[in-house]
């Protein structure tokens, strides 16, 4: 599956969120990967910072609530994105996820 990049971002970006929230954490990662390369090609910082933050909370859902390596990684490479292209939101949901104060990712 491909979509184009729009106002929103790459479309893969919001079928990586949708793949997350069913728990279909291979879907999640491949569409991840696509959008992530789309907003690289296309230099979009914030769109780069907004998978880098999904790919992370995926990342920390599929592992049952646990800030593994790579899902740290991702919210380090959010923050950074976001702080450097000022975009606060992304970077604060990006350090609370980094603090363990985020909100919760897997469902109850």
């Amino acid at each position: 599956m491909h979509f184009d990049l729009g106002i929103l971002g790459a479309a893969n970006h919001y079928v990586g969120m949708l793949a997350t929230t069913l728990r279909r954490y291979d879907l999640a990662e491949a569409a991840f990967v696509k959008a992530q390369a789309v907003h690289e090609r296309l230099r979009a910082p914030f769109h780069r910072a907004r998978t880098h933050l999904e790919r992370a909370r995926m990342l920390i859902a599929r592992d049952g609530g646990h800030l593994g390596d790579q899902a740290a990684v991702d919210l380090e490479t959010a923050r950074r994105l976001a702080a450097e292209h000022g975009c606060a939101l992304v970077e604060r949901r990006a350090c609370d996820l980094l603090a363990g104060s985020g909100p919760p990712l897997t469902s109850p």
